[in-house]
Order: structure tokens, then sequence, then C-alpha cells
């Protein structure tokens, strides 16, 4: 032997087993070698061979362990994602049973494949997104247990994470209103734009998606307290629809996630979408008209952003639908002019949207309720920017409300080409000079005499006041999201490698 090298002569037909871990990683071996390469050529050109082909083996198994999920690996991710929502602290009265879906998978292995540590911007508003790197194989618990961890940085009651840490995965997790969960994993090679190699990336996608802005996760109270409409039980504190471990989404969804690239590999079933409207082939025709949900979801996003105003509304009334005001501002959007609508002026309020972008109900709502940072109420004044979307908004007066979009290949007024303009006419109409837009006080206090229950701090004229009406009437929403900037990394863990490095022992116990 020399400096730990054991030579054997030429031609042996057999030569003893090196233990099981013995050349795990022979970089030493592979120096020392190549300081004698002079001297002892034959056993250096076999040692770097059999290095070369170490690290080969090596990288090959990480790649063969870290790839595609497995069924059983997809079973475990909905299994813990429903386990950690099941246990929340506070507990949640309408938190839903979560769902695989083979759509939201596939959008997640298109992106993951691009190998970039970096969220999809192309689901803004779509899809929610939580995302994973490891440089070791790939085990489910890891990711899940370290998203859900941020627990301990998120404070419920204000609705916000400690400061410098991150909790938009835990949030994300146990979002009440996100039914559908899909994952994909894939090893790369190269990740270039974090200068990392051979990893494993895990995404998640979530829909309807989490992350509002200004809205908590989940309702606090007892368990399936305020389970939405189909809910046919109670299953581990979760609302259960019954629909087993998978579920496929609306061809809705489908059409949407296809207008915006995000290719499902999943073709829509013919006929009509959910909403009664034809299953349209582009995104211009798409465009023209918003489908039940949207109209559901514009709704209950006013209704909750009015019941959470602050300071508290004492007069503010309960929001409802009216298809005539969204017939006026269907005429108007299909003018595609980017400016207010003269023949409303004093008779209807109205707000205008505007995207080159596939529409997105929660950016464009969350936009205009954003403006409540540049209002102050106490002078009844914009202390900066606009702030006339979100009086509009919380107008407690304003009691119905009817929008519509179109698509338009030019926008008068506007740069904009190929974009979306929605309108939203709200009677009566708000934004009065000299007004503020609800009176401050106790919720509910100060509600017309019409008004028999107050719902989530709003007044509401409804049949019955029983607490079953009063949570169907909550808990119709599929909000969309505003993506938290939020993504996980870690390093190779303990286990993960001795798993590897045992694995790749036992073969090249057999090879050498």
């Amino acid at each position: 032997r020399q400096e730990g090298i054991e030579f054997k002569p030429e031609g042996r037909q057999q030569r003893d087993r090196e233990p099981l871990l013995g050349n795990f990683f022979t970089l030493t071996c592979s120096v020392l070698c190549l300081d004698r390469i002079l001297y002892h050529p034959p056993c250096c050109s076999r040692m770097i061979w059999r290095t070369a082909l170490h690290y080969a083996l090596f990288w090959l198994i990480l790649a063969l362990t870290s790839g595609q999920l497995t069924d059983e690996q997809k079973a475990q991710i909905v299994d813990l994602h429903n386990q950690y929502r099941s246990s929340l602290n506070p507990p949640a009265g309408n938190m839903q049973r979560m769902l695989w879906d083979n759509a939201v998978s596939q959008v997640a292995a298109n992106y993951a494949a691009q190998c970039r540590w970096d969220h999809n911007p192309r689901i803004f508003g779509i899809l929610g997104e939580n995302l994973f790197m490891t440089l070791g194989p790939l085990t489910i618990t890891q990711p899940l247990n370290l998203w859900f961890n941020e627990n301990s940085d998120y404070y419920f009651n204000n609705r916000s994470c400690a400061q410098g840490k991150t909790c938009g995965h835990y949030t994300q997790m146990v979002w009440a209103n996100t039914t559908f969960v899909g994952c994909a994993a894939q090893f790369c090679a190269d990740v270039p734009n974090f200068n990392v190699q051979n990893a494993t990336i895990l995404v998640c996608n979530y829909y309807p998606p989490g992350n509002i802005m200004g809205l908590p996760p989940y309702q606090q109270g007892p368990a399936c307290a305020a389970c939405p409409n189909g809910t046919i039980g109670c299953l581990n504190n979760a609302c259960d629809r019954g629909t087993g471990i998978t579920s496929g989404l609306s061809t809705t969804l489908i059409a949407t996630l296809s207008l915006a690239g995000l290719s499902t590999h999943i073709p829509p079933p013919a006929g009509e979408v959910t909403s009664g409207l034809k299953l349209l082939k582009d995104r211009s025709t798409l465009a023209r008209q918003l489908t039940v949900e949207e109209k559901e979801q514009i709704l209950d996003l006013h209704n909750r952003y009015r019941s959470m105003v602050s300071p508290e509304a004492a007069d503010m009334l309960h929001m409802t639908w009216d298809d005539g005001l969204g017939s006026v501002a269907q005429s108007y959007a299909a003018k595609c002019i980017w400016e207010h609508n003269r023949g409303v002026e004093n008779k209807l309020g109205e707000n205008l949207f505007l995207t080159e972008q596939p529409l997105s109900i929660n950016n464009s709502m969350a936009k205009w309720f954003d403006e409540s940072k540049n209002y102050d109420y106490g002078t009844n004044t914009c202390m900066s920017g606009m702030c006339g979307h979100y009086t509009q908004i919380v107008w407690a007066k304003s009691s119905t409300i009817g929008c519509a979009s179109h698509f338009c290949k030019m926008v008068q007024f506007t740069n904009f080409e190929n974009a979306t303009l929605l309108v939203c006419n709200y009677y009566p109409p708000g934004n009065v000079e000299q007004e503020n837009p609800y009176a401050k006080g106790e919720p509910c206090s100060k509600c017309p005499q019409e008004a028999n229950a107050c719902i989530k701090n709003t007044c509401a004229q409804i049949e019955s006041t029983t607490e079953e009406s009063i949570t169907d009437t909550w808990s119709r929403s599929t909000p969309q999201t505003k993506l938290e900037g939020s993504s996980g990394f870690t390093k190779l863990s303990v286990d993960t490698l001795l798993l590897a490095g045992l694995l790749y022992g036992l073969i090249v116990s057999f090879i050498f």
C-alpha cells in the first residue's frame, strides 16, 4: 500500500469486493493517483475511470429517484394538506377538504420542466403556487413540513407575518376556499437563474388560489360550522364534498388555463361550460362575457371588502347583483373607450379596469380596494394617488352591482391593444361630494328599517335569519388571488443523502 491506495496485479481475474460505501466520492484517491500518473499509469487510468463512473451513477440515481411523482406521493401530498388543514389554531369553521386535480398538476409539470427558481408569472390570478428545491432525492414530508411550519411566524388576528419571515406557503396550504392541488417534481441538471446544479424542484399549484390581500386564510370558528353549499358532511374537521381523492376541474378553468398558455393536455368536453356559455376557442371571444362564477366572485369580494373597512361601518348595506346594471356595463364596455360613461353620470357609479393579460377578477378587485391606503376617513380625502375606486366599493348606500367585460383589439385614448376592459356599475351611485362613504360605528348599528339581518358586518334583507341561510349566503365565493412572493429552498437532508448513498454503494460494490 502507498498512501492508502491499494495496488493489485494487472490481469487478475477476480478481485476482492470493497466495503459497501468504500468508494463513495473517491476524490482523495483520484488526486493521489493523478499525482503519480507517470509512475503508475495502469492504476491511474483505472482509478480515474472508476471515479467518473461513480459520479455518473450517483447523479443518475438522484435523477431517477427525484423525478416524476408516484401515485403514492400524490396521495401523500393530499393527505398531508388535509391533515394540516384540520389541525389549525385558531380552528377553522369553513375549511374545505382538498382534492388532487390532474389539470392543475400538468400546469405544475410544464413549469417545473423549465428548471427555473421563480414563481410562474403566467398563473398570476389564476392559480396559487408553492415552490421547493432540494439537492437530494425528494421526500414529500420535507417540503410540506417546511411550508406548514411557517405557521409559527403568522399572526392570524392581524393577518400578517413576523418581520423578516416568510409565511405565504403556510397561508396557501390552509386557505379554506382552495379546494384543488396539483404538484409535479423535476430533476434539473442546472437551475441557471439560481446557480444550482443537480437539484430537484417541486411545484405545487392550487385552485382557487389563496393569499388574497387583506383577507384571512380561513374563517375562525368551530369545525364545519360555516361549510359552503354542496357539503355532504364533516370529515376530519373539514367540509367534505364526497368526491374522493381526485376530482376534475370545470371546463371554465381548463379554458382559462389554455388561454393563458398553460397547457393541461386534458381536452375540455364538448358542449357548454358550467356557466352555460359555449366553450370558445380564442381569448377575444371568451372575454366578451363574464361567467356565472366570475359574477359571484365579484359580488362576494365586494361584500368581503365592505365588511372589513377601517374604521368599522355602522350602515354598510349587503350588496346584491343586478343583471340590468350588468347590461348597461356590457353595452358600454363594447365601445372600448378608456373613460367613464357620461351617460350614467349622477345616475350610476362606475369603476373601470383594463388589462392586456387574461382577466383576473381578484386582481382587478384587489387593485381597487388597495386604494384604501390612500384614503383618510377623518378628512374624507385622498392623501396620495387615487382612492375613488375604493370609496365606490365601500359606499354604504350602493346596494346593487352589475359588471361586464369585453375584449378590445384597440382601446380609445390608450396605447393598449388586444386588451380586456372590465366595467362595473353601482346603484345608488357613490362618491358624492362632501360625504363619507359610510357612517362610522359598530357594525349594523345603523341599518335601515327594511334590513332584518346582519351578515358579516353588513345590513341585509333576507327571508330567513337562520344561521344556515347566513352561512350559505357568505360561502359562495371561489376567489382568485394575488400570489405572495414566497418560495422555499433547503439543502440535502441527512436521511435522503444516506438513502442515495446506500443505493449507490449497493450498485458499485457489485460492479467493481
